[in-house]
């Protein structure tokens, strides 16, 4: 479509000349709008002669809308000419001239034309990110991004980067300023600061600055209204620290990069927040040999993944570290490694003399604008052995109410020095809680550092007690004194919260005993142990098991208390036993019998006989295991306790099966399962289950076998007994296989291997124990 116009004035303003060649083409001004790539409003203001003069690529853009071929040059150098209806002027201010300079007075011309570039350099190995790159792409003009995340996680980098990548989205300039929310001077960027700056850029001179904050905003809106403008607020303490500096036009694109989470622009200013966390492994390693490679260095790759994981994936330290091996001929990346896998040392050798660029310094300004409450929780979580934890924790260790307590980890959240979990805990990057660790140490005194971390152990104690105590109500009790005034102990409503609970803690509670025997906490490194035993057999976590039971050993010998020596030698032959080292298991049980007999402690005997049967039953000895599984019946028999008894029956019945006395054991079967439904256990009951397959299985009665052993499956998996069940799923993998059906074999064999895998086991070397126990020859 050609346009052409006959009767028009050569010297015909640019808006009507515009106006008048859109409605021959017989244009609205939002299609035209929308060909050109502007806003409606814009091609209004234009129209109007309202709007500023227009750049040559707006004029261009609109030529090709309207489809122009010689009227083009018409509408270029009407867009050149002087307009001749007032535009948008930058109010007078009082001064002592009032003619003033010709730079003031020609100021609204000025910023009418000023395009400003005000780009940084971007990053020179920018690497990884393509996710948060696209989605700054996906969003469109006229919204607010929040680049969010801790110090040093690439913020700049990632907002610089993408600025340089989209500069041409917006021909009218780039505005960027460095707020300095976190600067190492403890002064931050004012707005109104930041607005002269932007006004001046934008050809408003400085003597035509308003003084107010508010009309400087107001001068500053009026000026980009109508531009295609990006705006990169680096560096904002808060929401409030970057409102005025916000424009308005819906062809403007801002992006805020903060250490807080702008929770305030996301909410009210409908901002989309870009989290950024900490780089993957591959990422940072890519980071890190691309910069060594740029500079002539040669990395070691297997050194290079030790560098990166003491990073914890942050770039910051990550380009400190390929600075220093460019800058120290004489360092080596092993070194290096070396040197960082001490925690002490860690922060020390990731710093450097510039505090812009200095890891520490950078932590150390984020915790800096804590108020005092936060910053004492902050370094009270310095005290916590991992980086992930708990509200009841944290308040443990703070000594804190726990709203308060809650209100200060949300406060550290929204600084970026935690982030929250799925499952409602916290977690804080390694580097800052190393900070944390180091402020500790450094602010608070020994009294207060021992009685935070006895309340702390407490927490952890009275919580795994309580839960143990509901996943296996059966079991005898220890006794517990009360717990320090401070310590918050978790509250189960039923055995599935406490389960639960035990899966997520149960390594940091390991973690836990190794700081209480560090620390001369005795006590704790006794009972701690014994609350996780059950947990830890159920899921096969054997070499924490007799880690933690050595630990409670040697605490119970140094306290002079026989019985809690006895209890962790039994639970360290359980531990032994599980792993098949039979004679290290036999050694702990007759420690554990000795200090039992002496104490005339029966029940606690009973214990330990049926365990020296279950060894030598792995031995393959069924006959001394028989005796002892007999000695342990007589002693549950003469304690009175049902659970016990129950015990004593089921182990006597295995120990029969497995050497040919199938009635016996079938007898003392049916009383073991008698006596567990009427307690309750179905864990109790799963194992007398697969007893039974067991005798149905050597007496040739396979279809019987397999449904005793899928009974077994089901009891252990309502018992939470993870072990047992995949022994169980083994066994009826087995049996279907033998009764011809391959298909049901092997998908049950599928199930146990993932079982397995799960567990920590080899599941090649798992399944071939678990199927043992069938067969193995019986005469």
């Amino acid at each position: 479509m050609f346009v052409r116009l006959t009767a028009v004035p050569e010297e015909l303003h640019f808006g009507d000349l515009l106006r008048r060649l859109r409605t021959d083409a017989g244009f609205t001004q939002e299609e035209v709008a929308e060909r050109a790539r502007l806003s409606a409003r814009a091609i209004g203001d234009l129209e109007r002669g309202t709007a500023r003069r227009p750049q040559r690529k707006t004029v261009e853009s609109l030529i090709a809308a309207l489809e122009l071929d010689d009227e083009d040059a018409r509408l270029l150098a009407a867009a050149r000419r002087r307009p001749t209806r007032p535009v948008p002027s930058v109010p007078p201010l009082p001064s002592a001239d009032p003619g003033g300079t010709v730079e003031e007075r020609g100021s609204s011309a000025n910023a009418a034309e000023s395009v400003p570039r005000q780009l940084p350099a971007g990053p020179w190995s920018f690497v990884a990110r393509s996710g948060e790159l696209a989605e700054l792409d996906r969003i469109g003009g006229g919204q607010i991004v929040a680049v969010i995340g801790a110090g040093g996680i690439g913020k700049t980098a990632l907002a610089v980067a993408w600025a340089h990548h989209a500069a041409e989205r917006f021909p009218d300039g780039q505005l960027f300023v460095d707020l300095r929310g976190f600067d190492p001077r403890g002064r931050s960027l004012p707005a109104h600061e930041a607005l002269g700056g932007f006004l001046q850029a934008l050809g408003v001179a400085v003597r035509q600055l308003p003084e107010s904050t508010a009309d400087r905003a107001a001068l500053y809106r009026t000026l980009v209204a109508d531009r295609r403008l990006l705006v990169v607020l680096d560096n904002a303490v808060d929401s409030e620290h970057v409102r005025p500096l916000l424009p308005a036009g819906p062809g403007c694109r801002t992006v805020v990069t903060s250490r807080d989470r702008l929770t305030g622009l996301v909410a009210v200013e409908g901002a989309r927040p870009v989290r950024l966390g900490p780089l993957a492994d591959a990422d940072a390693c890519l980071l890190l040999t691309s910069r060594l490679r740029h500079d002539g260095a040669d990395p070691e790759p297997p050194d290079v993944k030790d560098l990166i994981r003491y990073c914890g994936g942050l770039p910051l330290a990550v380009t400190i570290l390929a600075a220093r091996l460019t800058l120290e001929p004489d360092v080596t990346v092993s070194d290096l490694a070396r040197r960082l896998a001490d925690e002490k040392a860690r922060l020390d050798e990731l710093g450097v003399s510039d505090a812009a660029a200095d890891t520490r310094a950078v932590i150390s300004w984020s915790v800096r604008n804590l108020d005092p409450q936060t910053s004492a929780v902050f370094r009270s979580l310095g005290l916590h052995p991992t980086a992930e934890f708990s509200l009841e924790a944290a308040t443990s260790l703070a000594g804190l109410p726990s709203p308060a307590t809650r209100r200060a980890l949300r406060e550290l959240v929204d600084a970026n020095l935690l982030e929250p979990t799925a499952d409602g805990r916290w977690r804080s990057h390694d580097l800052i809680r190393l900070y944390a660790v180091e402020l500790a140490d450094a602010e608070l005194d020994a009294a207060a550092i021992g009685k935070a971390r006895c309340r702390m152990l407490d927490h952890y104690l009275h919580t795994a007690f309580q839960a143990d105590r509901l996943v296996h109500p059966l079991r005898a009790p220890i006794t517990l004194g009360p717990a320090a005034p401070g310590a918050t102990v978790t509250a189960f409503d039923d055995d599935t919260q406490a389960l639960r609970w035990l899966r997520r803690e149960s390594a940091t509670v390991t973690v836990v005993v190794d700081l209480a025997v560090a620390h001369g906490h005795d006590a704790h490194a006794c009972q701690v142990p014994w609350t996780l035993l059950n947990h830890l057999d159920d899921n096969a976590d054997w070499p924490a098991l007799i880690l933690l039971a050595e630990h409670a050993i040697a605490a119970a010998r140094r306290l002079g208390d026989p019985r809690a020596e006895a209890q962790a030698s039994g639970d360290a032959a359980v531990a032994h036993y599980r792993r098949g080292d039979h004679d290290a298991g036999l050694a702990a049980l007759e420690r554990a019998r000795i200090l039992f007999t002496e104490l005339d402690d029966k029940r606690a005997l009973a214990r330990i006989e049926r365990i020296t049967a279950l060894i030598y039953e792995s031995m393959g000895r069924y006959d001394d295991e028989a005796e002892h599984a007999g000695r342990a019946l007589e002693l549950a028999q003469a304690v009175g306790s049902p659970t016990v008894e129950a015990n004593g029956h089921a182990e006597l019945a295995k120990a029969e099966a497995l050497r040919g006395g199938y009635e016996t054991a079938l007898r003392h079967a049916r009383a073991a399962a008698e006596l567990f439904r009427q307690l309750g256990d179905r864990n109790g009951e799963g194992d007398v289950l697969g007893i039974m397959g067991l005798v149905a299985y050597r007496r040739g009665r396979r279809e019987s076998a397999l449904d005793y052993y899928q009974q077994c499956e089901y009891a252990h998996a309502d018992a939470g007994t993870h072990f047992d069940r995949f022994q169980a799923i083994a066994r009826v993998s087995a049996l279907h296989a033998e009764l011809g059906d391959t298909e049901a074999a092997e998908q049950r064999m599928r199930d146990a291997e993932r079982l397995a895998g799960e567990l920590g086991l080899r599941p090649d070397e798992a399944v071939a124990t678990a199927l043992d126990v069938l067969v193995r020859f019986v005469p």
